[in-house]
């Protein structure tokens, strides 16, 4: 009896990586980052807080908020190819590290 338990349909190969650094310019203002369709991301606050939402003029009511040097991330997923996040931060010069798996 020959049964196969494993599928190339159960891991899906994340391809192509790409690293955003996002600085904040102007805080407490919700800034918008196109992240398109993705297996993985992960984000890690740089010099500040930041509250990350998902939705938009929702980065100060329902968002992920990471101290500084904290980082978020997921995987085993795929996001919609529109998917964007919002983020603030209330430190001038602080930066938003983004890095993404197509």
């Amino acid at each position: 009896m020959d049964i196969n338990i494993f599928s190339k349909e159960i891991v899906k190969v994340a391809l192509i990586p790409q690293i955003f650094n996002e600085e904040i310019y102007s805080i407490n203002t919700e800034y918008p980052k196109f992240i398109g369709e993705v297996r993985k991301f992960t984000f890690k606050a740089r010099g500040g807080i930041f509250k990350i939402g998902f939705a938009e003029t929702m980065s100060n009511v329902s968002y992920v908020l990471l101290a500084d040097s904290a980082s978020y991330n997921e995987d085993n997923i795929l996001t919609k190819s529109d998917f964007k996040i919002f983020f603030q931060s209330d430190t001038v010069g602080s930066i938003l590290e983004i890095i993404t798996w197509q």
